[in-house]
This record gives structure tokens, C-alpha cells and sequence, in this order.
């Protein structure tokens, strides 16, 4: 996986950052798939493309009524650009803790039975069916570091106050940036990105100098460039000779 080109799920802040969705989700449906409308049929969106988070997981861990690991136990295609997958909970996330399973609507190919995934889903009309917002699969190289990071997100979003969450995920970014796990680091930089620019404020002088820090120990000019940029966001000059 491309590490510059794995970080492309959600690159536009809203409004209210933590405008919040219900945590539960409703019972899985009986064995037989029940057939599905030809208005359900149309509104059944191919998931985006299946990789990692930005802008602290907006439009995406929110608009996820269940975040979940589970195994594709069956695959029925309904033709049209539908299917409906059957799911083994191994683990949940966010939302019902108790659920055993989940009915999901995909577009063909978005799942695979007997592979493992880390779902986000929604719920989809009614009688327990949920649609697929986005997956990704337990074959990845860095699952383990997704869901790590997953679960340091949904954790902040647990808190009750919002200033205590931007504080909160203001300080597990200048920690993940730092990261010797690729997939972290790289996170981390894209979502600081996003949130320099929205909360400047929220960044006191040995927050920059932290950044600044890492800036100068990063051997990577890839990396050093992405890190330059949420530093010209935060309003801080720059040295460009490395140093470390």
C-alpha cells in the first residue's frame, strides 16, 4: 500500500466536528435475506474507496451507527448492483455490544465471504439491515495499526465536552505523528492538517515546539514537507536545515 496514497477517506472538515449519531444499532435480521426494494435497489452506493481516516474520522465514525470486526459468513447478489452480506461479529467498536451479527447491503465486490473486515455501517430502512459506509480487511499490512488508532479515536469521541475532546485529540496527534508505525504517522500528519487549520488556537507554544521537534528528527522529506505544511498552517517559521 502506498503510504501517500492511503490516506484519502474524508478531507472535508463540517461545521460541528462532533455533531454525534445514535450508538446503538438495531438486531440483525432472520436467516433468509429479505428481498430488497427497488428504491433500497438505487440507493445502494458502492462503499468508498476502503482505507484510513481523516479529519478525525468526519462524515465516517459519526455517520457509522456500528463500527465492528466480522467475518463475511455469506454473500447473496441481488442483482443491480446489490448484495447482501451476512456477517459474524467477532468484536464491536461502536454501537450494540451484544450483536452476534450484521445484514449488510454492499455493491458486489466491496465484500468477500470468509474474509475478515473492520465494517462501518449504517442503518438502512427497516427490519435490522444496515448499508456498508466502509471497510477495510484484515489482510491489509497495517490492520492491527488501523484499529489501534480506530479505537484512540472513538475513545475521544466518548467524551462528553468538547474542549476536552479537541484537547484530547490535539494531543494523541502530536503523539501518533511521532510514530515509528507508518500507517500512524502518516495518519497523524493529514489529520493535523486538517485540524491546524480549524483550531489554531488550540495549539500553545510547546505544542509547536513539539512539532517542530519532530520536523527537525524526521529523515524523511516526503514526510518533512507534510509536517512543514501544518507548521506554515500553524503560523510557525521554519529553519530548513535539519537538524538530528
Amino acid at each position: 500500500m502506498s503510504v501517500h496514497v492511503a490516506i484519502p477517506w474524508l478531507l472535508t472538515l463540517t461545521v460541528n466536528l462532533f455533531a454525534q449519531v445514535p450508538a446503538t444499532a438495531p438486531t440483525s435480521t432472520p436467516a433468509t435475506a429479505k428481498p430488497v426494494a427497488e428504491a433500497d435497489r438505487k440507493s445502494a452506493e458502492r462503499a468508498p474507496a476502503p482505507h484510513e481516516f481523516v479529519t478525525f474520522g468526519n462524515k465516517i465514525l459519526q455517520r457509522s451507527h456500528s463500527i465492528a470486526k466480522v467475518e463475511v459468513k455469506s454473500l447473496f447478489e441481488m442483482g443491480q448492483g446489490v448484495a447482501i452480506a451476512r456477517c459474524t461479529v467477532e468484536s464491536v467498536l461502536k454501537g450494540d455490544r451484544a450483536a452476534k451479527e450484521l445484514v449488510v447491503l454492499c455493491a458486489p465486490g466491496d465484500l468477500a465471504v470468509s474474509t475478515r473486515y473492520v465494517v462501518f455501517v449504517e442503518v438502512f430502512g427497516k427490519g435490522g439491515r444496515f448499508r456498508l459506509v466502509n471497510r477495510f480487511a484484515s489482510s491489509e499490512r497495517d490492520f492491527d495499526d488501523k484499529v489501534k488508532v480506530l479505537e484512540h479515536y472513538l475513545e475521544i469521541l466518548d467524551l462528553k465536552d468538547v474542549g476536552e475532546q479537541l484537547d484530547a485529540l490535539r494531543d494523541r496527534l502530536l503523539l501518533n505523528v511521532s510514530s515509528e508505525r507508518v500507517f500512524v504517522k502518516w495518519n497523524a500528519v493529514e489529520e493535523l492538517r486538517a485540524f491546524a487549520k480549524a483550531h489554531a488556537q488550540r495549539f500553545a507554544a510547546p505544542h509547536r515546539a513539539r512539532l517542530v521537534a519532530v520536523f527537525r528528527a524526521e529523515a524523511s522529506a516526503t514526510f518533512r514537507e507534510e509536517l512543514k505544511k501544518v507548521l506554515s498552517d500553524l503560523g510557525v517559521p521554519l529553519n530548513e536545515e535539519r537538524r538530528g
